[in-house]
């Protein structure tokens, strides 16, 4: 069974990815407001200087663009999140994140969902898909949104262990924010028992479709989805609830995950 990690504590150590992209900025503010007072908040910055050496004789001009960027992305993400302490580091971007979320004991990842224009990335998933799918704990997904502060938030639960774990979140972040919670039990997916999750979560709704189809319905009008994770990594993972509802979401999702993975 997954060990999963206690609403009290998932955001008490955060590791936050940023850019210059609005999605990178949007991950900071909703990191930031997500976090705890007294927690530890870090953003960082990764300068692929690496990929300077495809251009030649302007390897070195580029090389110093990028790291310039990179430098300005985080002095923009520290201006909406002066609580954060910030790190620049080099390397691929999705590897960084995931050593710096290990080094640091990081209980939640933020990451903007804007896909790098690359086509080879496009191909392959986007860096949030990779942290998605690779990280040992919980993540959040950003996109760009009028306010940080979730109004409306849906869960997707199937009376899982791991999914309840993502009730108790989804809880937690109504009363905190004062936000609308609606849950919903896709009865289209595998393995969903309607008459056990009914007396666990008499309040939930019954939706006939798929689960991600369910929940990345626009018409619910979510600031935030929270979903729970079974823990499946790497390849594994590329079927995944949580991982699709992430990559085709209209608005921010958080992966609820156990610090065991």
């Amino acid at each position: 069974m997954t060990n999963v990690l206690a609403p009290t504590t998932l955001f008490d150590r955060i590791v936050c990815a940023v850019d210059e992209t609005d999605t990178g900025l949007a991950a900071a503010a909703q990191a930031s407001v997500l976090g705890r007072a007294d927690g530890a908040f870090t953003l960082v910055a990764v300068a692929e200087i690496f990929r300077a050496s495809r251009a030649g004789w302007r390897s070195t001009e580029l090389a110093h663009e990028i790291e310039l960027e990179s430098q300005q992305a985080l002095a923009r993400a520290a201006a909406v999140s002066p609580e954060a302490s910030t790190l620049l580091a080099h390397g691929h971007v999705a590897n960084v994140i995931l050593h710096s979320a290990r080094r640091l004991d990081a209980t939640l990842i933020a990451v903007g969902a804007a896909r790098p224009p690359r086509a080879r990335e496009r191909l392959l998933g986007s860096i949030a898909d990779d942290v998605v799918r690779q990280a040992t704990c919980s993540v959040l997904v950003a996109r760009a949104c009028d306010e940080p502060v979730p109004g409306r938030i849906v869960c997707g639960t199937d009376g899982s262990p791991e999914s309840l774990a993502a009730v108790a979140v989804g809880r937690e972040l109504a009363a905190r924010f004062h936000a609308d919670l609606e849950l919903v039990v896709a009865s289209g997916g595998k393995g969903i028992d309607q008459k056990g999750v009914r007396p666990l979560l008499p309040e939930a709704r019954l939706d006939s479709r798929p689960p991600v189809d369910a929940l990345v319905d626009g018409a619910l009008c979510p600031d935030l989805i929270v979903v729970g994770s079974r823990g499946m990594h790497g390849i594994l993972s590329l079927g995944s609830v949580s991982a699709r509802v992430a990559a085709r979401a209209g608005c921010s999702v958080l992966v609820v995950r156990g610090s065991g993975g």
